[in-house]
């Protein structure tokens, strides 16, 4: 295989032709790397019970284990010159055991899967072993096969080929015996019966496999000889023996039909937001150009088309410059598209227009201005002992009433939060903001965006270290006539401080007290849409932040969302500031400072006298 074509591809790439879903905790879906094969057969998969066999040239049982960690990326390779030797060839598939074979653990490498056809491998190419002859095997329509490199006490490269019915059960098309109660597991036993599925220790989390349980991958009789299995090359350690690999899960599909990968996922895409979108008017997108199509098959298509979809409220999609249209159709590279969609028809809400392309989709966003008294909400920051820290009263804020309660929501786009008033000089903003409905909630403060954005509610990455991070979980309840949002909050070089916000609604802020500053309203008895409660019951509004720059602190917002705008009483602010590093602060007041009270000046006074004193008496040494 050339370079080309061992191009990577997300293993999302590889699911062409058949889904695959997966039974049981041992098995695990992957979205990770691989390369891309010749043919796509399944959604890559993984397991930790996977079984081998060894079988002797009779049939006998010889030994084996159920604990293999497998994994194959859900591609076929389609040339046997697609094995090129030890550690040159392109793996598909691994698989690995801490479970030693007859006192010598034992290693597999090299493995490639293949689909339907013949194939021939040289065993003398693996070297190391002086195996010899060429192993022929043919894969009929309905199986898959597998070629392997194993290691085992010395001996390295021995070759190993499997060919795997789908969907069933090992031995099933010989007549195997059942298991396990007239199925001996040693070839030393008193007349041992043949093809059966060893079934002892070590066992992996699916337990003791059955000598009926149906295997996604299913070792058969390769070579039509009525053993399971193909028999390994002369010469070898295990000369004549059938080596079997066994792997569970369940095909969504029993054909397991592969075909050639088509590379229908074009280079990433994004439109340009438009932002104060006149309510209920129609508005155009940006163009973009499609590229990237049928760049990483096998054979690379520079002609390979996809199929484009558009939905969205009065959406609809253009194709160079043609009428716009939202019914599916087909585009190819070079195709230059734009979309319209239609504003809401109220303030502070956002249409969604979502172009997909092949596997890929973009987003044009039409928001709204905010609605009618949105712009005089307030944000109060609290030390750790209850002070006002800090905040401003011009807060722009959203909310179209939806809420949730679904923890793994990745839905960001029902509230907004934003202002222009630096915090102690520099800028913030809340993002990726969920708000939920009356329930129980807990957050890992530990995820990333990406892990946010994936749906991912158990992270478990490290905690950060610089500042400390006090916990990983947040736990929150929001109440019965309360809302509760989860948001992440950037200040200076700090980026994604976890924020969590229980509101009481239509209430005053309190007990702690309120950031004051002028702009918009700023009188603490105001009656806000949302009032940031004190939620962890530690005797001050909001909740303690547990990551970021300003870990014990509490984020307070207090919201204003709908009805007319906010009419303010006439206020004079007094507003008690401490610093955001918790050392200390100082007082902002109308009353003008009394030097008579302000003993730091006496110190500088004294500090003076006594230079000038110094000086003084050096006058003097000198005149003498």
């Amino acid at each position: 295989m050339n370079a080309e074509t061992r191009f990577r591809k997300s293993a999302l790439r590889n699911a062409v032709v058949l889904a695959l879903s997966i039974n049981g905790a041992a098995i695990t879906l992957s979205g990770g790397t691989t390369y891309a094969a010749q043919s796509a057969c399944a959604d890559a998969v993984s397991s930790t019970s996977a079984n081998f066999t060894m079988l002797s040239a009779a049939g006998a049982t010889v030994g084996g284990t159920n604990d293999v960690t497998m994994s194959w990326d859900g591609t076929a390779f389609t040339s046997s010159s697609d094995y090129a030797g030890p550690g040159s060839s392109v793996s598909n598939v691994t698989a690995s055991s801490p479970t030693a074979f007859f006192g010598h653990n034992w290693t597999a490498h090299d493995i490639q899967l293949f689909a339907p056809g013949s194939y021939s491998f040289n065993t003398a190419t693996g070297g190391g072993n002086p195996e010899s002859g060429t192993m022929n095997v043919t894969v009929n329509s309905g199986q898959l096969g597998m070629h392997m490199l194993f290691d085992w006490n010395g001996n390295n490269n021995i070759d190993v080929f499997v060919v795997a019915n789908l969907t069933a059960a090992f031995g099933a098309s010989i007549g195997r015996s059942t298991q396990s109660t007239n199925c001996d597991q040693t070839a030393s036993a008193t007349s041992p019966k043949t093809n059966c599925l060893w079934d002892g220790a070590k066992l992996g989390p699916d337990g003791k496999p059955a000598g009926s349980k149906v295997w996604m991958l299913s070792s058969a009789d390769g070579n039509a000889d009525g053993i399971m299995g193909v028999p390994m090359a002369t010469a070898g350690p295990f000369a004549g023996f059938n080596a079997n690999f066994n792997l569970p899960g369940t095909f969504s599909h029993a054909t397991g039909v592969c075909a050639g990968f088509v590379d229908t996922t074009p280079d990433a895409f994004t439109f340009t937001a438009k932002t104060n979108a006149t309510l209920s008017t129609q508005y155009e997108s940006n163009t973009i150009t499609v590229a990237g199509l049928g760049v990483s098959q096998s054979t690379p298509n520079p002609a390979q088309t996809a199929a484009i979809s558009i939905t969205g409220t009065g959406a609809g999609y253009s194709i160079n410059g043609g009428a716009f249209t939202s019914v599916t159709g087909t585009v190819s590279n070079g195709d230059i598209i734009k979309v319209h969609g239609t504003a809401p028809a109220a303030n502070g809400q956002t249409t969604n227009v979502v172009l997909t392309i092949g596997t890929v989709a973009g987003t044009y966003s039409i928001s709204t201005p905010p609605a009618a008294g949105a712009q005089g909400s307030n944000f109060t920051m609290l030390d750790s002992s209850g002070g006002v820290t800090g905040g401003t009263n011009d807060v722009v804020a959203s909310w179209d009433s939806s809420c949730t309660t679904n923890i793994a929501s990745t839905d960001f786009t029902h509230m907004s939060l934003s202002s222009t008033t630096p915090f102690f000089s520099y800028n913030w903003t809340a993002h990726h903001i969920r708000v939920f409905c009356p329930g129980t909630y807990t957050i890992d403060t530990t995820c990333t965006v990406a892990q946010l954005e994936a749906g991912t509610t158990t992270c478990n990455n490290p905690l950060q270290t610089n500042p400390p991070q006090t916990q990983q979980f947040y736990t929150f309840t929001v109440g019965a006539g309360q809302i509760g949002a989860h948001m992440l909050f950037n200040w200076n070089n700090a980026t994604n401080i976890d924020v969590v916000e229980v509101w009481n609604q239509n209430a005053v802020f309190g007990p702690s007290g309120m950031y004051t500053g002028s702009a918009a309203c700023n009188n603490p008895a105001t009656v806000w849409n949302l009032m940031s409660t004190d939620w962890d019951n530690d005797g001050r509004n909001g909740g303690a932040m547990v990551d970021g720059a300003f870990v014990g602190f509490s984020a307070n917002f207090n919201i204003r969302t709908s009805g007319t705008p906010l009419t303010c009483d006439a206020y004079t602010p007094t507003v008690n500031v401490s610093s955001p590093s918790g050392a200390g602060g100082c007082s902002i007041s109308a009353r003008p400072s009394n030097g008579i009270e302000r003993g730091d000046w006496w110190i500088i006074a004294g500090f003076l006298a006594w230079l000038g004193g110094i000086q003084m008496r050096l006058k003097r040494k000198v005149k003498s």
